[in-house]
């Protein structure tokens, strides 16, 4: 393909990545299925698991959050769903969990949701001991890439990833339904936690019929509740002005915790005179 026939370099850059990231994907699938491949009894597998580091926990550094979670923590290996209302505060709560997991871990954000003038409000007075273990990419959202990306920042010691969002991720293969993409993305997300041993982050979507119908589930379905380890529903009651007066957290599914709550989530939306989300606001 000739660079001439794209419209910018980075254009052309994000054509080739997309083409290698099949690659890999192809290459992968092909050493996966190799006959000579040796495989662990359930002995050998018990031995080796046994003798390895332990699960880990990383505290969300949300007190009214950590202590409804088993062993205080998000557990290592955990693909998380976090859906919602347009105007239920996603992000916003998800920014915040990743604030308080860069006190101890490195974390990385893929934005694809906000122009970036407006998501700095978020992060304007968060210390700078938070801010330097973070990291942010805004560039292609196609889902090879950005796997692609998570391999290679998992290899830094990144270990909590955070994608905003599920409707911005597009997948190579265009002819593909709404399900079928749904699904490739699930799978190729909650595979990366299974085995790489990191914490996947999904902002996900409430359909706009189940909302009507008071129902809870994530849009478009699929098997993106049978990958998910955890299923966080976030909701907000309007006053008759639309100003949000409650905002709830439902845990719909925790593989590891095994238990469902609802709670009250703290008033941590106000904003300074600039627009900023404070950094401590999630104490309560």
């Amino acid at each position: 393909m000739n660079p001439e026939n794209f419209n910018s370099v980075d254009e052309f850059i994000i054509y080739l990545e997309d083409k290698r990231a099949a690659i890999d994907e192809t290459l992968r699938d092909l050493k996966s299925t190799r006959i000579d491949e040796k495989f662990e009894t359930m002995g050998e597998f018990v031995r080796r698991v046994e003798a390895s580091d332990e699960l880990v926990y990383f505290p969300t550094g949300l007190d009214w959050l950590d202590g409804e979670l088993y062993y205080r923590g998000l557990a290592q290996g955990s693909f998380i769903n976090i859906a919602g209302a347009s105007y239920a505060g996603k992000t916003t709560f998800t920014i915040e969990l990743l604030k308080g997991l860069a006190k101890s871990h490195k974390v990385a954000f893929f934005s694809y949701e906000m122009y970036e003038k407006v998501l700095i409000r978020k992060f304007k007075f968060a210390p700078f001991e938070i801010l330097k273990n973070m990291t942010i990419i805004q560039d292609s959202p196609n889902i090879d890439i950005v796997c692609e990306r998570i391999r290679k920042l998992s290899q830094a010691g990144v270990m909590v990833f955070a994608i905003d969002s599920r409707m911005k991720l597009r997948v190579s293969n265009t002819k593909l339904s709404e399900y079928e993409k749904n699904n490739e993305i699930s799978s190729k997300l909650s595979e990366l936690t299974r085995t790489l041993g990191i914490v996947i982050i999904l902002i996900n979507q409430i359909s706009e019929a189940d909302l009507k119908a008071g129902r809870q589930a994530l849009k478009g379905s699929g098997d993106q509740v049978y990958d998910s380890d955890m299923i966080i529903y976030l909701s907000a009651t309007l006053n008759d002005r639309q100003e949000v007066v409650k905002r709830e957290l439902v845990m719909a599914k925790d593989r590891i915790g095994e238990r469902t709550f609802k709670i009250n989530i703290p008033d941590f939306y106000k904003k300074n005179e600039y627009g900023a989300v404070s950094a401590v606001e999630f104490r309560g």
